[in-house]
Parts: structure tokens; sequence; C-alpha cells
């Protein structure tokens, strides 16, 4: 060997050596200068990162469908949810439509919207696992773990060939030089196509094993802020309700303690029904004692129509509340204007206890079950005309008042006596609608 191949030789091994020093103290797990050696401890280097590799493909890949089925339950768990705060909010809105709002109604709706506001929430959580987490693991896993794969493979596969090219040459026999030059060059390009596979596949590897540290580490730091901000968010949510909450648990022990109240005291019904019983006789002579003011009444009525030819009666719902008197006829109700009409016994007719009512348009015959209410309707409904002719309309409160009072002489006609929570009951929804209705003319106004 000459003196210049002597110097080249030095210079390679201390560019080696440095090479090799700079790797190590870069924290590289496999030392690329090492692919030229090619040692035992280089090949468990590459196999410890190889299985390092594998489990974390293996893990990446139950990761993504953990979460995609995640995904789906959490999407179908939010739809469910808020399809209740719907139906919390509907049926608040229907209670306000019927001026029928309680403790309930309004509970409800406050539960509806906390509901609401937390499946807003949870579909950003949703939405942010998809986007932050989800779809970057699968970037890597598709970008980087697919190339490994491929350069694995590469690598394996020049490694066979160069091993098989160099057991050809290796087999040659001394004294046989036919083809030995080929089978050198071909060791030579497959030892180069060996290195160089080895280089790019050992350089992939350490790139790997450090970026998995921050890439994976990453996407699992954004999921815990996301998960954070959400559950946060409902920590927030629900403190800002636990007064509301403990108020609403001291009202439902009070209605608690009502109800049992209630149900404790026992009910003679048995009682009720003797002194109602001489009235179910619709033969029973009874004579009223009240005092009509204001004409309110409502009951059923057997009323006369036309149908398929023939005349048949049948059972229709009848109000009357001042001068507004109308009836149900199952679907819909249809009004009677009094100030034209007039109302008389039919002494004549085929059934008994019957009573019509004659407008320029039609005339409605009417039966009532006794004798007793055919009279009373007559007389409530002929004070109905008076004062529609005579333009006394009566006012919202008078109805409600005389309604009120209507229920109280029938109850008290079979005994039942109303218990002051009942009396005090009535007067609150009394000054309930009223509000009401003077909220309405105000916003009309």
């Amino acid at each position: 060997m000459t003196s210049v191949d002597n110097n080249a030789s030095q210079e390679s091994i201390l560019s080696w050596t440095s090479e090799e020093q700079h790797e190590k103290e870069s924290g590289t797990k496999i030392l690329l200068s090492q692919c030229f050696e090619d040692s035992p401890m280089h090949r468990d280097k590459i196999k410890d990162c190889e299985e390092s590799i594998d489990l974390l493909q293996n893990t990446i890949r139950n990761i993504i469908k953990s979460a995609n089925q995640a995904v789906s339950y959490a999407k179908d768990f939010s739809k469910c949810f808020s399809k209740i705060s719907e139906e919390l909010l509907n049926y608040e809105k229907q209670c306000a439509n019927k001026d029928e709002s309680d403790i309930l109604s309004t509970s409800l709706g406050h539960f509806g919207e906390i509901l609401s506001e937390v499946e807003r929430g949870r579909q950003i959580l949703i939405t942010n696992l998809n986007d932050i987490f989800i779809e970057p693991l699968k970037k890597f896993s598709s970008e980087e773990l697919d190339i490994y794969k491929q350069l694995r493979s590469e690598f394996n596969s020049a490694d066979t060939t160069y091993l098989s090219v160099l057991d050809k040459f290796l087999s040659k026999k001394l004294k046989d030089d036919s083809g030995i030059q080929e089978c050198a060059k071909d060791v030579s390009a497959a030892r180069e196509e060996f290195h160089t596979k080895s280089l790019q596949y050992c350089n992939h590897l350490n790139n790997l094993q450090a970026k998995k540290k921050f890439e994976i580490l990453e996407n699992f730091i954004s999921l815990t802020y996301s998960s954070y901000a959400f559950f946060h968010q409902g920590y927030e949510v629900y403190t800002d309700c636990e007064p509301t909450m403990r108020e609403l648990t001291g009202k439902l022990i009070e209605l608690r303690d009502q109800q049992e109240k209630i149900e404790k005291k026992k009910i003679n019904y048995e009682q009720y029904i003797e002194k109602a019983r001489p009235f179910y006789n619709p033969l029973t002579v009874r004579h009223s004692s009240k005092q009509i003011t204001v004409p309110v009444k409502s009951g059923y009525l057997m009323k006369q129509s036309q149908q398929m030819k023939r005349l048949v009666w049948k059972r229709i719902f009848f109000e009357l509340k001042g001068d507004q008197f109308r009836y149900f006829n199952g679907t819909k109700w249809n009004n009677i204007d009094l100030r034209l009409c007039m109302v008389r016994e039919m002494k004549q007719a085929d059934r008994r206890n019957c009573f019509e009512i004659v407008s320029p348009i039609k005339t409605f015959h009417l039966q009532t079950d006794n004798e007793y209410e055919m009279f009373e309707w007559i007389s409530t409904l002929q004070n109905a005309i008076g004062r529609a002719l005579h333009s006394e309309r009566a006012t919202p409160e008078e109805i409600e008042a005389a309604t009120l009072a209507n229920s109280a002489a029938t109850s008290a006609m079979f005994g039942i006596k109303p218990t002051e929570k009942e009396k005090k009951r009535h007067r609150q929804e009394l000054l309930a609608k009223k509000k009401t209705r003077r909220r309405r003319n105000d916003s009309k106004n």
C-alpha cells in the first residue's frame, strides 16, 4: 500500500470517528457510521427500534379505532340529549302559551336550557376529537409509518441480495477465474445498494424515534385541553344553577309533604255519592238556590241535527259566558249570536225536557237531562240575550267570578265545601289571569 493510500485511510478513519462522536452527542439511537460495519450490536439496535415502532403502530391503530367509536357514540349520545332539551323547552313554551306556567314547566324549561348549553360544548369536543386528535394520528400513521414499512422492506431485500451475491463470489474456486470480475462488480454494486438502503432506513428509524416523542404527545395534550375546556364549561354551567337547584329541592320537599298529608287524609267518597244520589234521577224536582248575575253556564245537551236525511240527537257540550254562547261539535267550537235569538220551551215536542233557540238563520232543538236543567238553561240564556241586547257586556273578571260562584254553588248542592287552600288558589288564579290579560292589552297598544 502506498503512502497516499495510507493517508487516505487515516483521514477516512478520523472522519468516521468524528461523525460517530457527533451522533453520540446528539443522542441518536442508531449510529449511521455503524451501517457500514453492520455488527450484531448494530442489528440489535435496529431490532429494538423496529419493535418499539411496531408497538407504537399497533397502539395508534387501536386508538384510532376506539376514538372513531367514541365519536360515533358521542354523536348519538349528544343527539338524544339535544332531543330531550328540545322537548323540555317546547313543553315550557306550550304551557306559557296556554297560561299554564307553574314550577314544573319553568323548571323543566330551565333544565332544557342547561342541557342545550352542555350539548353545544359537547359538539365542540366531538369536533375537536376528530380534528386535533384522530386526523393527526391518521396522518402520522400514513406518512411516517407507511414509509417505515417501505424502507424496512427495501432494507431487508437489499440485505438478502447482498448476502446472495457475496456468497456467490466467495464460492468461486481458487483456480477458477472465469467470471470473477463480474462477480466482484456485482458484490460492489450490491454492497453499495445495501449501505444506501441501510443508511436511509436507519436514518428514518432515528427520525421516527424523535418525532413520536413530540407529535404523539402533542395530540394527546390537545385532546386533554379540549376535554378540560368542555368539563370546565359544564362545571360552570351547573355551578351557576346550584342556587336554583337548592331552592327547587326545598320546594320539592314542601310539595311532597303536602301530597303526603293529602294522601293520609281519607276521603269518604261514599258520603259524597250518598248526598248526590237523589240528583241522579232526572225526574227529581230541584229548585235553584243560585242568584244569576252574570250568565255563566256550561254542560252537555242533546242537540237535534240532520244526518243522512234523518233527524238524530247527539250529546254536545255547550258553554255560556256572558253573552258569548258556543258549542263544541267534536272538532271545533261554533259560536251562536244571541242578540237575534229567542229561547222558549218546546211544549209540543215528542221528547221531554226540550227547548229551542230560534234565530233568523237557524233553529236549535236542545234537550236536558231533567226539567230543572231545562228551566235553568232557559232562564240563563234569556238573561244573556237581555244583556246582549242592551250591550251589557260582562268583563272577564265578572265572568271569572260568576264561574267560581257557579262552581261553588254546584259543589254546595252535593255537600262539597271548598277548603281555604282551594279558595286561596282560586283567588290566585283569577289574579294571574287578570295580569296576563292586562299584559296582552298593553302589548297590543
